[in-house]
């Protein structure tokens, strides 16, 4: 009996426990910012006050209100630990100017990007290179690493929410760069803040064998001065905390500039139409209380409300208005994303500086336009989802060993010793070696040293020329493969329709010189020599085949569309002249060829539709390009056919026949009419679209009782 009632009260227990919360975080569920007057903990969850010589921690600060270990597992938390391949995202970018590396890098194993590993860089080795544009965090950063290795000494880059958070200008990103280059991660988020100075380095220390030495060293080698007049009466410290980040946190790793001889001065450069119009970054890119961002991909969470699509076509949230896209083929939406036209600068000879290839935010007298890597925005790429759309694009240059195809990075920390006796460079590889002597002379010697035939073959990856030895130990350049190359999404600035691409003409990109079929991409000066420019065909070879042989023909669109509209006057006003007299001709050779002619269009053009009409897409590639000819002659050879009639004598059946088949074939042309117009928004053009596949169908079906009884063709 005592066990039945045992196991009944455990029973019971389990079940109220099922039933409570999880945990009991403090909550204030109001549409007010709650005040944040809190008090200080440090790492070790003792209370900080003015005489304390330790930094705070935010875990703990905030941990006993917010459930910390969730937030960690955001987007941006644990961008330093991430394993998954973020889709289209902005890699970190790996420099060094003695050995002229200049490499994408990203924890995540995406194509085209190295691990930090390949490159010698631990996980204390990235965070101390990369830390100036991360918000720290991350599972693996609070927990075992800070207890082994140089996390020992350093301890965690904490997840800071102040970077994001703080409402004002107060959380300083050049002094949390600096305290990490120190190698103070624990110490970055007060230095950060200000509420403390804090005095010394850790950089070059030994790592001590255990935590209580470690905790010595500290204490020696770094001093924490507290400001007493942050605190208040009761030890609180005032927080100016926001919960919608403002824009200024999201640019500080997300806000590009414009540099390049057509770039516009910095204060003339575009800002974002939806910024302009009142929006904050977080209107868009949102998230709960995991900080999971929604990113406005296609078929990512969240991207079905909050995209441009979720918003200006279908919820109209906060005002968005509703494009018309008036005279734009479907098959523009199909294979172009928005951004494709609405984003990015105008002008190819713009190239971008970025926060994390370039620095920026981090104060710096040396900067300038050249600044490696140079990051070109193709004005189409094809990215995650398939469709074209805008990307960042930089040639990387670095040394690698070949085997057969393969490249794989070598660490300039781990050749340094080797490359510095053959090349000899001081600074920097680009301005040390630019004679082209020189620079032909040293990277032979330095290809040399580092060649191993078990390890394989030394290359240097410079742009988009790979520099070999070649059999008689000369320097040899071969041209890069573009897979090579790091590329990632553009999706900002957007700008307005009015200076959206195709605003001024379809001419911008179907014209031979347009950046659609004739994109450049600058490479770096890595050789001696002025800046490279490389072609870039954005899409795949057959479509640019196609667009290109279209290209070639544009100037004739303006003729095609006269002769078009003028046919299907005609044809209007012979079909209505056919009710009367129309002209008779004896059944002859001329009369016969006019009706062989349409015909033969009519069933070449079903041939080039057919695959497209039955899938329900629009037609599109070589298909759309001989359609369009066809069309014009099959309308001409209506208009002839309907003017010219043979002399022989119809039955009834064969004059109804005739009369309809021709009646739909009116309304063929009309439709066709109206989707080279500038009249009709998707809609109508959809409706249009089909009016013509339908009534293209009717022409058939009234014509059958002529084809079958050759009555149309042949008479007799």
């Amino acid at each position: 009996m005592k066990r039945v009632v045992s196991l009944l009260i455990a029973l019971f227990g389990l079940t109220l426990g099922a039933l409570a919360p999880a945990q009991n975080y403090k909550r204030a569920d109001s549409r007010k910012p709650y005040v944040h007057r809190i008090p200080l903990f440090d790492v070790a969850g003792r209370s900080i006050g003015a005489n304390s010589h330790e930094p705070y921690s935010p875990r703990k600060t905030c941990g006993p209100c917010h459930d910390v270990p969730v937030i960690e597992q955001g987007l941006h938390s644990d961008a330093a630990i991430r394993k998954d391949p973020l889709r289209d995202g902005e890699p970190w970018v790996f420099r060094d100017s003695r050995t002229g590396t200049v490499i994408p890098v990203s924890p995540d194993k995406r194509p085209g990007v190295f691990e930090p590993e390949a490159l010698g860089l631990d996980p204390h080795a990235f965070l101390r290179t990369f830390g100036s544009h991360l918000v720290g965090g991350g599972e693996t950063l609070v927990g075992a690493p800070a207890e082994r290795g140089r996390f020992l000494l350093t301890g965690s880059l904490e997840l800071d929410c102040m970077a994001c958070h703080e409402a004002g200008a107060r959380w300083d990103q050049g002094a949390w760069a600096k305290a990490i280059h120190k190698d103070l991660l624990r110490w970055a988020p007060t230095a950060a803040m200000g509420f403390a100075s804090v005095e010394g380095s850790l950089k070059g220390k030994p790592v001590p064998g255990t935590k209580k030495e470690a905790l010595d060293v500290t204490a020696r080698a770094v001093r924490v001065l507290w400001r007493p007049e942050i605190f208040d009466q009761d030890g609180k410290v005032f927080f100016d905390v926001v919960r919608k980040a403002p824009d200024a946190a999201c640019q500080a790793c997300h806000g590009d500039l414009e540099v390049g001889p057509e770039a516009p001065a910095r204060h003339l450069q575009a800002e974002d139409v939806h910024a302009s119009a009142g929006l904050s970054c977080v209107d868009c890119h949102r998230s709960g209380l995991d900080h999971e961002m929604i990113r406005g991909l296609r078929g990512s969470p969240g991207a079905d409300e909050f995209s441009c699509a979720g918003c200006h076509l279908e919820s109209g949230r906060l005002g968005a208005p509703r494009p018309r896209h008036v005279g734009f083929p479907a098959l523009h939406f199909d294979h172009l994303s928005c951004t494709a036209c609405h984003a990015g600068p105008t002008s190819p000879r713009v190239h971008l500086q970025t926060p994390r290839a370039h620095g920026l935010g981090i104060a710096s007298q040396d900067r300038s336009e050249d600044d490696p890597p140079r990051v070109s925005t193709l004005l189409l790429s094809r990215l995650g989802d398939g469709r074209l759309a805008p990307a960042k694009v930089f040639w990387p240059s670095f040394w690698a060993r070949r085997k057969g195809e393969v490249l794989t990075p070598l660490a300039p920390s781990a050749i340094s010793r080797t490359l510095r006796r053959a090349l000899r460079v001081r600074k920097s590889l680009r301005s040390e070696m630019s004679d082209p002597r020189v620079f032909q002379e040293r990277m032979t010697k330095a290809l040399a040293a580092l060649s191993s035939p078990e390890e394989g073959e030394a290359v240097f990856v410079a742009g988009n020329r790979i520099l070999s030895l070649g059999p008689d130990g000369t320097l040899r350049s071969d041209a890069a493969d573009r897979e090579l190359t790091a590329r990632w999404s553009l999706g900002h600035p957007v700008r307005p329709a009015r200076q959206a691409l195709g605003a001024h003409g379809c001419e911008e990109c179907h014209e031979g010189g347009s950046n659609l079929l004739a994109a450049r991409v600058e490479v770096d000066r890595t050789v001696p020599g002025s800046i490279l420019v490389t072609r870039w065909a954005p899409l795949d070879v057959d479509t640019t085949t196609g667009l290109g042989r279209m290209a070639r023909t544009w100037r004739l669109r303006r003729l095609f569309k006269w002769l078009l509209w003028a046919g299907g006057a005609l044809v209007t006003v012979v079909l209505i002249a056919a009710l009367g007299r129309p002209l008779r001709l004896p059944s002859s050779g001329p009369v016969l060829l006019l009706r062989a002619i349409f015909l033969l269009t009519t069933g070449l053009l079903v041939g080039t539709s057919f695959t497209s009409w039955w899938r329900g897409e629009a037609i599109s590639g070589i298909p759309l390009l001989a359609h369009m000819p066809l069309g014009l002659i099959w309308i001409w050879s209506l208009v002839a056919n309907l003017a010219v009639r043979s002399a022989e004598v119809d039955s009834r059946l064969v004059r109804v026949s005739r009369f309809l088949m021709f009646l739909a074939a009116w309304a063929t042309t009309v439709a066709a009419l109206g989707l080279f117009t500038a009249w009709f928004d998707q809609e109508g053009m959809a409706i249009l679209l089909r009016i013509h596949r339908w009534a293209s169908l009717a022409a058939g079906a009234a014509g059958l009782p002529l084809w079958l009884r050759l009555r149309y063709l042949n008479p007799a």
